[in-house]
């Protein structure tokens, strides 16, 4: 229930406003009577210290001061009551669903919310130095590689393969956005893409075996792949075709990271026998 001082200041101020507009006495008072002022001592006939006759108020100002306030009265009962009702739904739905009753942010908290809101893809390739025309013919690159993939699903739907292994390796290929953006638009246009879409861009070696070509060219776990045989490196896949590349046995240059320190080592081309990880990082950081 609303708050009871809400109420009883609404009639009061009814009451008053009622007296007012019907021009009746207050109650249990003879107007012929009625004090003039409020009572305490007379100053009228201190010549030493004249008193200024009181402003008279008219009844239309009156009565327009008590319907401004009566508004306000009756403006801040609708928002308790309604915030009322807000609170108890609230709790009947936490109640239902076993749940807690989350309070609502306020006005500040969805200030700072909105200034730590995420930039938007194109604004982050423009503040990586890439040109407004590029990042739009990189989304519609995107968008073709989206739109293959629903004609290849219309496709198997209608001719009744859509459960074959024939769709699950077509859409495997169709369904990466990530097609054909190296090759049509570079290295750096193609890493930016990866981290800025939240996807794995390195690869990372997780545990290295005991005397294996990666321990004998002085790898650790923890240590970042970044170029292969002068390759840069983004996935596992491509690391292993970098690996068949070439000659076997041939001497490679490996580049990597080491808590964040750029670091190089040579080893013979082939599998590094390691365990490997996917992961995402800041081509700029």
């Amino acid at each position: 229930m609303f708050r009871p001082r809400f109420l009883i200041a609404i009639l009061a101020l009814s009451f008053a406003a009622f007296l007012l507009l019907t021009g009746r006495p207050y109650p249990g008072k003879d107007p012929a009577k009625a004090p003039a002022g409020r009572s305490g001592p007379d100053f009228s006939a201190n010549a030493s210290n004249p008193v200024k006759p009181a402003e008279k108020i008219s009844d239309e100002q009156l009565q327009s001061q008590l319907q401004q306030a009566l508004q306000q009265l009756l403006v801040k009962l609708d928002a308790a009551k309604t915030a009322q009702r807000s609170g108890a739904a609230a709790e009947v739905e936490a109640a239902a669903s076993g749940g807690k009753v989350e309070q609502q942010p306020g006005s500040n908290e969805i200030a700072e919310r909105r200034d730590e809101a995420p930039i938007s893809l194109r604004q982050q390739f423009l503040q990586a130095g890439v040109s407004a025309g590029v990042f739009e013919q990189l989304q519609r690159h995107v968008e073709q590689n989206q739109l293959s993939l629903r004609e290849l699903r219309q496709q198997a739907l209608r001719e009744g393969w859509i459960n074959s292994p024939e769709y699950r390796q077509k859409s495997s290929i169709s369904g990466d956005p990530t097609r054909g953006i190296r090759a049509a638009f570079g290295d750096r246009v193609f890493d930016l893409y990866l981290f800025f879409t939240h996807r794995p861009n390195r690869v990372l070696l997780k545990t290295v075996s005991a005397n294996s070509p990666a321990a004998l060219a002085g790898l650790q776990a923890g240590d970042i792949i970044t170029r292969y045989a002068s390759r840069n490196i983004y996935s596992v896949f491509g690391l292993r075709r970098a690996f068949e590349d070439g000659e076997a046995g041939d001497t490679v240059l490996l580049e990597f990271l080491r808590n964040g320190r750029a670091l190089s080592t040579t080893l013979p081309r082939g599998a590094l026998d390691a365990s490997l990880q996917m992961v995402r990082l800041d081509p700029d950081g």
